[in-house]
């Protein structure tokens, strides 16, 4: 490679050491040292491509990875989903059967103990009977002492076998045959509450607010009633 310069009819000459009165602007190459040079550029170039190559290679392969690994996530999503569903709807079968056990074990309850008391008809009759019904006193807390009122106590025999747990029939007591017998129900009878029970807006009503679970002589429960209003014993057939 040696240096040169353009000289005034335009071709080139080669700067020799020391001319002082050129100054070199170009370099000349002889043919192998442009093949060189050139081999370079395409080598540099080739290594530039793979590594481009290379390198959306690996953007594609950790692609593919994520898309695996977004895949394996939601087919474990799914399939944790599907067997919760599956659990849900075995536990929803299982209620449901027992449910169905407990109103079948209820009924064949109800008939045996109105064939038992000699209740006609067995199939239709709810099977709860009043035994006896009484005036009580009770009291409302004030702020100061309390307040004495009139209420009324009335023991229903149930068609409920006293070898069934009280949890398990008292939820349905009130459709099964307490309706039939009072005209309306305070809702939260549990918590014994006669002050909202005579409040001005049911003051007109018969409301059951307390209700206490016993034996009876017929191996039954039998459910006291406290409420508020007086009932009228019905006559025998």
């Amino acid at each position: 490679m040696e240096k040169a310069y353009k000289g005034m009819m335009g071709g080139y000459a080669v700067w020799k050491e020391g001319d002082e009165k050129h100054e070199p602007t170009h370099k000349i190459l002889t043919n192998d040292e442009y093949d060189e040079l050139q081999r370079k550029i395409r080598s540099l170039k080739n290594q530039l491509d793979n590594e481009k190559t290379a390198h959306s290679n690996d953007v594609a392969k950790e692609q593919q990875k994520s898309v695996a690994d977004h895949n394996a996530i939601v087919k474990q999503a799914n399939e944790a989903i599907e067997n919760a569903n599956k659990r849900a709807q075995k536990a929803e079968k299982e209620r449901d059967e027992a449910l169905s056990l407990n109103v079948n074990l209820k009924r064949i309850c109800k008939e045996n103990a109105n064939a038992k008391r000699g209740i006609k008809p067995k199939k239709q009759h709810s099977g709860f009977v009043i035994v006896r019904t009484q005036e009580a006193r009770d009291r409302i807390p004030l702020k100061k002492g309390f307040e004495d009122r009139r209420v009324y106590k009335t023991t229903v025999e149930t068609p409920y076998s006293i070898h069934l747990a009280i949890a398990d029939v008292e939820p349905s007591a009130w459709d099964d045959g307490l309706s039939e017998l009072f005209g309306s129900a305070w809702t939260d009878h549990n918590s014994n509450n006669l002050s909202g029970a005579l409040n001005e807006e049911n003051i007109h009503k018969n409301f059951i607010y307390r209700q206490d679970w016993q034996t009876g002589k017929n191996d039954l429960w039998e459910i006291v009633c406290w409420h508020t209003k007086p009932i009228t014993m019905a006559k025998e057939a």
